[in-house]
């Protein structure tokens, strides 16, 4: 027994059509899928970081000056809080807002506490609502 196959005018069978419309309907999902990703998987964070070559020791030992720097990928307006360590000891603390893309960077003095034995690690900590980044260098 032969099958008959019907072919319109355009030369097409509907067997094509239903590939066709099957084929732009998944170009079409997979486009709309890659958006959704892309846009979904730009996370939010915060970075916290030193510069190396702006720390100095006070020639006495009392004190230290270094530059840290924040920089804020959050997707809104974040609060931060960044509390300074040497050692244990609580030596400064500092709260501030950055906006999307915006950054902090500035330098710091810092006394060291009365009997502080070296080496001394110095830690910076930053939280914040969705957060927590800690760096720190040693103090010789």
């Amino acid at each position: 027994m032969l099958s008959e196959r019907r072919i319109n005018l355009q030369g097409t069978t509907p067997d094509d059509r239903t590939l066709k419309t099957a084929a732009v309907l998944a170009c079409v999902l997979g486009i709309a899928a890659t958006v959704i990703f892309l846009y979904t998987g730009q996370g939010s964070y915060s970075s916290l970081y030193l510069v190396p070559d702006k720390i100095s020791v006070d020639a006495s030992h009392q004190g230290v000056f270094f530059v840290y720097g924040v920089k804020s990928l959050e997707k809104k307006t974040s609060a931060y809080t960044l509390d300074i360590y040497a050692g244990d000891v609580l030596v400064h603390s500092k709260q501030f807002s950055l906006d999307r893309s915006q950054s902090l960077e500035e330098g710091v003095h810092v006394d060291l506490p009365r009997g502080t034995t070296f080496p001394v690690r110095i830690s910076l900590n930053l939280t914040g609502s969705r957060t927590a980044n800690e760096v720190h260098f040693w103090v010789q």
